[in-house]
């Protein structure tokens, strides 16, 4: 579902309708809860949160191989997933340039939110001039009713891979958007975009993945 945000620009939404029940379920659910309790995790994977109220493994990405950790490639979230990168490449017109059925994951990282997490600073994923990674798509595995909301941020500085906190930001340059459990959303990495705080007592987790498609 394209969901326009400012400026012709887009971002392109997905539910998994399965979420509930699906083949591997179990087995990725576990595979979850591995991965932000493990030791090294735990021990540097809050690096992205000042008052430690997150974990984020992004600089770990050498020994959290989130992609085969998850079993993408075998279960079937996975291979929903795989097939709305291709559907959402063609929604972005990468297929003039990419051979969108054949992609490589350029990063993949997973986030954590706990009660208190602050807004952070807005980044965005990749400069104008580079060609790679050619999406961001956020897969939402559980997001209880008032955790945070992603903001996205029109700015004119397109130049920086990171920009200040949301909050500085005049409202008419931002959109919230809410996601939900289950849901994948897939932006164009050129994009400021930032998180809001998040209140809620019950973590919010998700796994970030950039596509970057075969020429």
């Amino acid at each position: 579902m394209i969901v326009n945000i400012f400026d012709k620009r887009f971002i392109d939404v997905y539910q998994f309708d399965k979420i509930n029940d699906y083949s591997g379920k179990t087995e990725l659910d576990i595979a979850v809860e591995n991965i932000f309790n493990n030791e090294e995790v735990k021990k540097n994977g809050q690096k992205c949160s000042p008052n430690c109220s997150a974990l984020c493994t992004v600089f770990l990405q050498q020994t959290i191989n989130i992609p085969k950790l998850l079993n993408l490639e075998n279960n079937e979230l996975g291979k929903w997933m795989f097939s709305k990168f291709t559907e959402s490449a063609k929604k972005f017109k990468l297929e003039e340039k990419c051979n969108i059925n054949e992609f490589y994951f350029y990063r993949c990282w997973g986030n954590r939110l706990f009660k208190n997490a602050d807004e952070g600073i807005s980044h965005r994923h990749r400069l104008s001039y580079f060609d790679v990674p050619h999406l961001v798509a956020i897969y939402y595995h559980y997001v209880p009713e008032d955790g945070a909301n992603l903001v996205f941020i029109k700015d004119q500085d397109e130049m920086k891979i990171t920009g200040r906190h949301h909050s500085t930001y005049p409202e008419k340059d931002k959109i919230y958007f809410k996601p939900k459990t289950g849901m994948l959303v897939i932006h164009d990495p050129t994009i400021l975009h930032a998180v809001t705080p998040h209140t809620s007592d019950i973590p919010r987790t998700c796994f970030i993945f950039e596509p970057a498609f075969k020429n």
